[in-house]
């Protein structure tokens, strides 16, 4: 059995119908699919322009029709992201060497 976490929850405004974001979103839609030549940085890294694949665009909106009451509404996503340091154990950049007795 997979194991379990807790997942965003999408709600019919109609009927309340619960969807778990994967039956509405496809994900290459839903975070794009960029030309990795097309990205374009200045020197400390920032992103200055990108290209997505065609049919592949960034696209956080879309329109589905519940399975239950039968009415379309749309679905707005909001994606956010956040980066942390790695633990130091698991930090291999740094060569060491132990020394064994």
């Amino acid at each position: 059995m997979s194991k379990k976490y807790k997942s965003p929850i999408i709600t019919c405004p109609y009927c309340g119908w619960e969807y778990l974001p994967g039956e509405i979103f496809i994900p290459t839609y839903l975070v794009g699919q960029p030309v990795p030549k097309t990205i374009l940085r200045d020197a400390l890294g920032k992103i200055l322009y990108n290209e997505y694949q065609e049919d592949k665009e960034l696209d956080l909106e879309e329109k589905y029709t519940c399975d239950n009451c039968d009415r379309t509404f749309v679905v707005e996503a909001q994606v956010s992201y956040k980066s942390r340091e790695e633990s130091d154990e698991l930090d291999y950049q740094n060569q060491y060497s132990s020394l064994l007795d």
